[in-house]
């Protein structure tokens, strides 16, 4: 599990794949639940961003401490969930 410091920006990825084909799925959302169990909702054109065909992301502000849980979800041309977690630990700056 990935651990980054109190403060920093993290891009989170995802990338959507027929076979092992990028391909733009028709809409993809993606939920973020931080330490305190508040949840954020995105969604792409408006708050994810396509970077690439089939490579999408939203970079997030990480002011809380400790576990936070995200999922982007496709929908439409291709059809996939992808999950991950990571850490935020307090520094001392």
């Amino acid at each position: 599990m990935n651990t980054y410091d109190e403060g920093d920006l993290v891009r989170l990825t995802a990338k959507f794949t027929i076979l092992t084909e990028l391909t733009n799925p028709n809409a993809v959302y993606l939920q973020v639940i931080g330490p305190d169990r508040a949840t954020g909702t995105y969604s792409y054109p408006t708050t994810v961003t396509n970077s690439a065909t089939g490579v999408f992301y939203r970079d997030v502000s990480l002011d809380l401490v400790g576990r936070y849980d995200y999922n982007f979800q496709g929908t439409g041309t291709v059809q996939a969930v992808g999950a991950g977690k990571f850490i935020v630990r307090r520094t001392d700056f």
